[in-house]
Formats: structure tokens, C-alpha cells, sequence
């Protein structure tokens, strides 16, 4: 039995289902659930939704760029216009791993330069920095 197979069948067999999705998967993504008129499942995409979730999919769709290098960036953003674009550029705005390699103070503003440039939304993961930096969070700070 394979896993969709599987969890149909705890689907099946449920009296009450809780989905655990947080706000990340609606707010931010703009999904307002899944299976409403403008939901997930009625949307077209090139590969089903239970694909698009999945952290193969996320595994091998997603390049990582170098921190303070906005020409490695640029090369991924331009090699991805080829194929279709990049989505979104997702980053913490002190610096991979909670800010333990830091950026240049100018490098988000650089980022966000170059999203706009080729179309992508710029998401910063704030679960470290937060208000912790500033009452507008990293956007006020770094003036992005």
C-alpha cells in the first residue's frame, strides 16, 4: 500500500481529522484552504497538489544561494526565467542559520533588487528576528 493509499484509508476510518497547516499555508501563500473555489485542488499547476506539498518536490525545486553573493543569485534567477521563473526567494534576513554568517547590512535591499527584477516575492523567514529588531520587523530595519 502506498502512502496516498494509506492515508485514505486513516481518512476512511477517522471519526475527526485535524489538519495541522498554519497560517503558513494559507496567509502567506495565499491559499485560502484547499478545497474551496479558489483552493489548492482548483488551481492549475503542472504537477498535482499532494506533489507540490511534498519535500521531494520542495528537495528538488529549490537552489540554495550563497550568502553576500548577489551574482550567485542573479545566475540561479536568470537560469530559472529560462524554465518558467522563480517563485519566491525565501531567506533569513540576518543570515543562514540564525544569522551565524551574517549578511552585509546592504545585501537584503541587493535581494530584493533582483526579485523584482525577475518577478519573484521576497519572503523573509522572521521566526528569529521578528520584532526583535524592530516594531516593522526586517523590512522596517533593512529598509526592504
Amino acid at each position: 500500500m502506498d502512502a496516498i493509499q494509506q492515508l485514505q484509508q486513516y481518512i476512511d476510518e477517522s471519526n475527526r481529522i485535524v489538519f495541522f497547516g498554519g497560517a503558513g499555508v494559507s496567509t502567506e501563500s495565499g491559499i485560502k484552504d484547499f478545497r474551496s473555489v479558489d483552493g489548492l485542488y482548483h488551481m492549475k499547476y503542472k504537477y498535482n497538489p499532494e506533489t507540490i506539498l511534498s519535500r521531494s518536490f520542495f528537495t528538488k525545486h529549490t537552489d540554495e544561494f550563497f550568502p553576500n553573493d548577489l551574482e550567485d543569485l542573479e545566475r540561479k534567477l536568470r537560469r530559472n526565467q529560462l524554465t518558467g521563473g522563480t517563485a519566491a526567494v525565501f531567506m533569513e534576513p540576518i543570515g543562514p542559520e540564525s544569522g551565524t554568517r551574517p549578511l552585509d547590512k546592504d545585501f537584503n535591499k541587493g535581494v530584493e533588487a533582483l526579485c523584482r527584477k525577475y518577478g519573484a516575492l521576497l519572503i523573509f523567514d522572521e521566526v528569529v528576528t521578528g520584532f526583535r529588531i524592530g516594531m516593522a520587523g526586517a523590512p522596517g530595519f533593512f529598509g526592504v
